[in-house]
């Protein structure tokens, strides 16, 4: 079992928390490494959102919340998704917005409302793809 799957497990039967964190003293104890690598690889878990940390006298490492950690980064492939659905969103409504003179019908089928509807797809998957979503 790699280091830092030990620091998370330890943390978590320690319960570590906000009000009770471990510091990298006892980790390094508990794990029979030197503190100075068992602070390296915290860090690497801070740096991935896997474990959090309180700074200052008190201090140490704990595992978040589940509604406090962080969405991780959308991978490359569902970045190329998106960015194709956005394409084929702005397509369709260049589409509509061309049928939109030349055909008339029921309130939720017009062109105009499906254009609208496309545009906030589009609006949508932006901030998906820019992290807001």
């Amino acid at each position: 079992m790699t280091l830092q799957r030990l620091i998370v497990q330890y943390l978590r039967t320690r319960h570590a928390s906000y009000s009770h964190p471990i510091c990298s003293k006892e980790l390094s104890e508990a794990l029979g490494v030197c503190w100075s690598y068992a602070r390296m690889q915290a860090r690497m878990l801070v740096d991935q959102g896997q474990v959090a940390v309180r700074r200052g006298p008190g201090g140490g490492y704990y595992l978040p919340r589940a509604h406090e950690q962080p969405v991780p980064k959308a991978s490359h492939e569902i970045e190329g998704v998106v960015a194709e659905l956005t394409d084929i969103a702005r397509q369709l409504a260049r589409a509509c917005h061309a049928l939109r003179a030349s055909e008339a019908g029921d309130e939720r089928t017009e062109p105009r409302n499906v254009e609208a509807r496309l545009y906030r797809i589009v609006d949508t998957l932006g901030r998906i793809r820019d992290g807001a979503g």
